[in-house]
């Protein structure tokens, strides 16, 4: 064990606790972009509050781990009237001197290994384990800090931004490599960069001159600094820490504030593309040119694009490269890849010769989710059905109730299937097959008590209320079409208008054949809406109802599409919430006539006779009425 520790702590060390300089920091790039305005400028620096402490605390769930203290979120809040005082004061201190204290800003952490088969330290996830009142004082500069970053930040950055979604990164890239194997397109380009360790490497020099050229206040600035170079580590293996060595560079991950203050350091990235690609000798991606889109970044995912010619692509890579030598994050050749198109043959040796990175493969994955120029295929949705497979293989279905299943299938399988079906028009032949591992379950493999239909009613109409996976694709869906109509100033929305719309209501859009398969379905889950009701100006009200803050309710959305079934005034008497859920489970199959009572199996020539009273036949209502 002592060896182990050792190569942990060593490696561990080398990675957080080595200082990297920061080169060529070009003021101006900063200066080129938006600053925060002066309300916001004072919001930032304004007393801190108890009450603002107190929900800090209280937005900590209980299940965080604790940090070096020992102390969860979950003491805190129990003791609150005890202790509440004292981190007040612990809290205020901090934002009124400007200094931490390093024993409150020790960190464990905790490795998690990346794959099931781990032979290497590297292969390890360090997940930094911190204190309460550490978290605190982060959430507080997170929550102030979060509101100011849509006016600082490029459109094509989606991570950690209010109103930006994962969703549109997906949309947008899907929508670029669309004809990517079409040989009489016009050339273009996609290099899908792996950044080493981003949040590890991360140079503090870098970082706070980044947080000065977004205009943040000094003392704010003062603030997440402290937090950021006060650290120190000790590293967790099975339960037990081992050495202490101080923090030199990197964002922890874990810390409130990490995701936030990494994609301002990304931001510098952005606006040094925006001022390359602006050289006369840069062609943008062919489909990317009207809006000037020359990367899309969600967190450490980065994909940058360009016209397949060699000039161009060279300014990209020499803008990755210099952005990494001064902000201390280096690209992994080895896992970067680039993507061409178009008749490009003879050019591509030069241009691989040039970037050294491997050229990819279609499908690609991006954000979890394969990227195809051509339409998604069955096998490529493997890793969906897989996913299922495996959760219902890991549950032993000899220790579940009916009852057990039922809720396993509505809260584990429908929230893996969301996020595969709230951005695809999952084929029916996927869909059928989730739908066949989901009865499997349920019924043991055995001949199915009632009607897979029958079971996706809610259960006020006499079902289980599991959700019909082909309605609940389109109701996830849905929430796209309304981001069309509603978020005019996302980038996603904004190519939409360009390149599908071109000025046209989406209420009215007709799409192509050559357009893609999600403007298709999208198309015609609007037609399906609008059917609802007596006109497109009455359907856009009724969404409207069904919005809360611009976003649509997808559940609201299924209740509209999906088969109703008639309102049974019995359903209410048998899920009670004192009712044990098996017993209800049981009931329920009473009043629907499923039961193996001997009436139901004539076919086996069983004597049907009650074998209680042995006063007449086993029927449900001899049995329970």
């Amino acid at each position: 064990m002592d060896q182990v520790a050792k190569a942990f702590i060593a490696f561990f060390k080398n990675l957080f606790g080595t200082e990297v300089p920061s080169f060529d920091f070009d003021t101006n790039i900063m200066a080129s972009g938006k600053t925060i305005d002066q309300s916001a400028f004072d919001n930032l620096i304004r007393p801190v509050s108890d009450l603002e402490i107190k929900e800090a605390l209280f937005d900590i769930g209980n299940e965080k781990a604790p940090g070096p203290d020992g102390y969860s979120s979950a003491f805190f809040k129990s003791n609150w009237g005890k202790v509440g005082e004292d981190v007040c004061a612990a809290v205020k201190e901090f934002f009124e001197s400007g200094n931490m204290l390093k024993q409150v800003n020790h960190t464990i952490v905790a490795l998690i290994p990346k794959t099931s088969h781990s032979p290497s330290v590297s292969d390890f996830r360090p997940i930094s384990c911190t204190n309460v009142t550490y978290k605190i004082i982060t959430k507080i500069l997170a929550s102030r800090l979060g509101p100011c970053l849509s006016s600082v930040v490029d459109p094509s950055q989606g991570a950690f931004v209010d109103g930006r979604q994962m969703t549109d990164n997906i949309f947008l890239a899907q929508e670029l490599v669309r004809g990517y194997t079409r040989k009489r397109v016009s050339p273009r380009c996609m290099i899908k960069v792996d950044i080493r360790k981003a949040y590890d490497t991360i140079s503090w020099t870098f970082l706070k001159k980044v947080l000065k050229g977004i205009g943040l206040p000094n003392i704010f600035v003062n603030w997440i600094m402290e937090c950021v170079t006060t650290s120190s580590f000790s590293i967790s293996i099975n339960g037990n820490l081992h050495g202490w060595f101080e923090g030199k560079r990197g964002l922890r991950q874990g810390d409130p504030m990490s995701p936030m203050l990494f994609v301002l350091c990304l931001e510098y990235l952005s606006r040094m593309l925006a001022i390359r690609t602006s050289n006369p000798n840069f062609n943008y991606h062919p489909l990317c040119s009207k809006l000037k889109i020359s990367h899309l970044a969600y967190a450490d995912d980065l994909m940058l694009f360009s016209k397949g010619e060699l000039k161009s692509i060279k300014i990209l890579v020499d803008a990755l490269n210099d952005f990494g030598r001064v902000s201390g994050l280096l690209v992994n050749q080895d896992k970067s890849n680039i993507f061409v198109g178009g008749n490009i043959a003879q050019k591509l040796p030069s241009i691989l010769q040039l970037v050294d990175f491997q050229q990819g493969s279609f499908p690609v994955r991006y954000l979890g989710i394969p990227l195809a120029p051509l339409k998604i295929s069955v096998a490529q949705f493997s890793p969906l059905i897989d996913t299922v497979t495996y959760y219902f293989n890991a549950w032993n279905t000899k220790s579940l109730s009916y009852a057990g299943k039922v809720e396993l299938i509505k809260s584990v399988v429908q929230g893996v299937q969301s996020f595969w079906l709230g951005i695809f028009p999952v084929p029916k032949t996927i869909l059928d097959r989730i739908v066949s591992l989901c009865r499997f379950f349920l019924w043991g493999g055995k001949h199915a008590k009632v009607a897979w239909e029958d079971v996706c009613l809610p259960k006020e109409e006499g079902g289980l209320g599991i959700r019909d996976t082909n309605v609940w694709n389109n109701a996830l869906l849905s929430r796209t079409l309304w981001n069309i109509h509603e978020k005019q100033d996302t980038l996603w929305v904004r190519w939409v208008n360009g390149v599908y719309l071109h000025g046209r209501d989406v209420w009215t859009f007709v799409p192509h054949n050559r357009d893609s398969q999600l403007m298709k379905r999208i198309a015609l889950i609007r037609d399906s809406m609008v059917s609802k009701y007596p006109s497109i100006p009455e359907t856009i009200i009724n969404l409207g109802k069904m919005a809360h803050n611009g976003k649509l309710s997808s559940s609201k959305v299924y209740d509209l599409l999906r088969m109703k079934g008639t309102t049974h005034a019995w359903m209410a008497f048998i899920w009670k919430a004192y009712i044990p859920p098996k017993f209800s489970f049981i009931m329920w199959l009473a009043y629907r006539n499923r039961l193996p009572t001997y009436d139901n199996m004539v076919y086996l020539d069983i004597v049907n006779v009650c074998p209680f009273c042995k006063g007449g036949p086993e029927t449900v209502p001899h049995l329970f009425f």
